[in-house]
């Protein structure tokens, strides 16, 4: 287990660059969308800390 200081330092960085490419990815899409929706920030959020629950989950067993 590495130490609380990197663990946390890597949470942040992975869910600031996991939101950037999902709002660049959600901007992309809408700009070609018929139906314009705006950014939803909370949900974009919640979905990368699912993603980081997932990636430490399955970096620890596989």
């Amino acid at each position: 287990m590495t130490d609380p200081i990197t663990f946390i330092l890597t949470s942040i960085i992975m869910l600031t660059m996991f939101v950037v490419l999902f709002a660049i990815t959600d901007r992309a899409l809408n700009h070609f969308s018929k139906e314009k929706h705006p950014f939803d920030l909370k949900f974009a959020v919640i979905n990368g800390i699912i993603v980081m629950i997932f990636y430490y989950i399955f970096s620890r067993y596989l």
